[in-house]
């Protein structure tokens, strides 16, 4: 079973933004497509503001005369499409068929990745590992892989930023905070369950308070606004 790409975030609070008693916010989205794509977890949603919540934000009751405006952007990396895994007999066992004779094509097959294991030779001097030995290969390769996907795959990514707008006839914004959140793709076509997977993790990384030491800021190029 391949492990889901796990999202990371970070945040920055501006340790001289402005102190305000009422922080009431609005949330902005840049176009009605993003708004559609932000509310279409609502669960996670509602796990965002409980986490604004416990910072002291609450909803506006009206977005006229809210404190802070919480900007928010969403991007989805493209999408590659799986490639069909390969039979192993057409790469692997394709050069120990002569093997079959002396029977050590059957204990290549058949032997478990909890057995000792062996380095078998094959007909062209190729060295074939089996049992334990295979596995510790394969887990090396595995690691290798995984670090070159990461390395080289694009994210999606979440951006909330909140700006202090408590002067209404100013037209100078103050970012209190903003919290960026990046996850590997996973190859599925976007649809409501990542957009819910970002969203909660900006609620538990506002959660937390205070901005990272020391503080990062996610580059977010790769992604592809809905």
């Amino acid at each position: 079973m391949i492990k889901p790409p796990e999202a990371e975030a970070s945040a920055n609070f501006n340790p001289v933004a402005p102190e305000r008693e009422n922080r009431t916010y609005r949330i902005f989205c840049a176009n009605n497509l993003v708004r559609q794509w932000f509310l279409s977890n609502p669960a996670a949603v509602i796990q965002l503001g409980a986490a604004l919540s416990k910072l002291g934000y609450e909803e506006a009751l009206d977005p006229r005369t809210a404190t802070y405006t919480i900007q928010v952007e969403l991007g989805f990396g493209p999408r590659n499409r799986l490639q069909p895994v390969e039979n192993p007999d057409s790469v692997r066992y394709l050069n120990v068929a002569a093997m079959i004779g002396q029977g050590r094509y059957a204990q290549i097959l058949t032997e478990r990745d909890d057995a000792s294991g062996s380095l078998l030779m094959g007909p062209n001097g190729e060295l074939i590992a089996t049992g334990g030995w295979k596995k510790m290969e394969d887990e090396a390769k595995r690691r290798i892989e995984e670090q070159e996907n990461y390395n080289r795959n694009p994210h999606d990514s979440l951006i909330l930023r909140a700006f202090d707008i408590a002067d209404q006839d100013s037209t100078n914004r103050v970012l209190a905070w903003e919290v960026i959140v990046r996850r590997p793709v996973d190859y599925k076509m976007p649809s409501p369950e990542h957009v819910g997977i970002l969203i909660r993790k900006a609620a538990q990384r506002l959660a937390m308070g205070e901005s990272d030491e020391p503080t990062t800021v996610a580059d977010a190029s790769t992604a592809v606004t809905p």
